[in-house]
Parts: structure tokens; sequence; C-alpha cells
């Protein structure tokens, strides 16, 4: 959960340039 909290906000905004695909796999 720890590392998951971490890696979100690094996974929203490196996908924001891009699709934001993977928050939407994520979620």
């Amino acid at each position: 959960f720890f590392v998951w909290l971490n890696f979100f906000p690094v996974l929203y905004i490196y996908n924001k340039n891009d699709e934001c695909k993977a928050i939407n796999v994520e979620t």
C-alpha cells in the first residue's frame, strides 16, 4: 500500500503526458 501510494503519483504524471492509460488500468 505504501509503495503503491508512492507509485501512483509517478504513474499519473508519467502517463498524463501520454494518455493516462495506466491510471485507468490501475484503478
